[in-house]
């Protein structure tokens, strides 16, 4: 099973400092552009009917959250293994970094199902698309 290069952790107390200090922070061009915690994850084939499931339901209580933007999932085949890439999109940085210290996400998910650690990488993005 391929393992993702994991990069340096940012953790949750980290998010709302690196995310306003990031480019076009504070800028008015960049005023609406959302807040993304993205986490990519590879697992063996056998994962995958309990990860989906389990991102429908964690997807239906995500979309509670006060400023939520969307959520995504983006799913492709490598080998034996899956690699998915979730999206949890906020449109201010407060919301994201709230979520980030307390909420449940695709990651505490993963984890909960059994998928390695090290499989698991957790970023904070901007999305300027």
């Amino acid at each position: 099973m391929p393992v993702l290069e994991n990069h340096p952790s940012v953790g949750p107390e980290d998010a709302l400092r690196r995310l306003e200090g990031g480019l076009g922070a504070g800028t008015k061009e960049y005023g609406a552009a959302p807040y993304v915690v993205m986490v990519q994850a590879s697992f063996a084939e056998a994962f995958w009917p309990a990860v989906f499931y389990s991102w429908m339901s964690l997807k239906g209580h995500v979309q509670s959250y006060h400023n939520l933007d969307g959520v995504e999932m983006f799913v492709t085949r490598q080998g034996d293994s899956v690699l998915c890439l979730f999206m949890i999109i906020f449109a201010v940085s407060d919301a994201l970094a709230e979520f980030a210290v307390s909420g449940y996400g695709a990651d505490k998910m993963l984890l909960s199902l059994g998928v390695p650690a090290e499989n698991i990488n957790v970023q904070y993005l901007r999305s300027y698309s």
